[in-house]
C-alpha cells in the first residue's frame, strides 16, 4: 500500500486531537477522526504522521531529509510550512 507522509509542526501532529489530550477528552464523542487520518483514508493511503509540536521549518526539513529514501514514487507528501519567526535556539 502506498503511503502519505505528513511533515511539520503541531498542526500536522494534530495537537490536542489525540486520546488523553485535554481538548480531546472534553470534545471527543467517539466518531471524530483527525484531518490527516481523513485524508489518508480518502485516498486509501497508509498514514505516516511525522509532525511534532514546536518544530521549526528547519526541524521539518531535517525530518524530510531523514525519510527521503523511504518515500517511493507512488507515495504522497504533505509539508506544513510553519511560522517564519519560529527558530531553533
Amino acid at each position: 500500500m502506498s503511503k502519505i507522509y505528513f511533515f511539520g509542526d503541531s498542526f500536522i501532529e494534530n495537537l490536542g486531537c489525540r486520546p488523553n489530550d485535554e481538548y480531546y477528552l472534553k470534545t471527543h464523542t467517539g466518531n471524530e477522526k483527525t484531518w490527516t487520518t481523513l485524508l489518508s483514508e480518502r485516498y486509501d493511503l497508509e498514514e505516516v504522521n511525522l509532525g511534532k509540536t514546536g518544530f521549526t521549518n528547519y526541524n521539518t526539513l531535517n525530518t524530510i531529509w531523514s525519510y527521503i529514501d523511504k518515500i517511493t514514487e507512488n507515495d504522497k507528501v504533505v509539508i506544513r510550512i510553519g511560522p517564519y519567526d519560529r527558530y531553533n535556539i
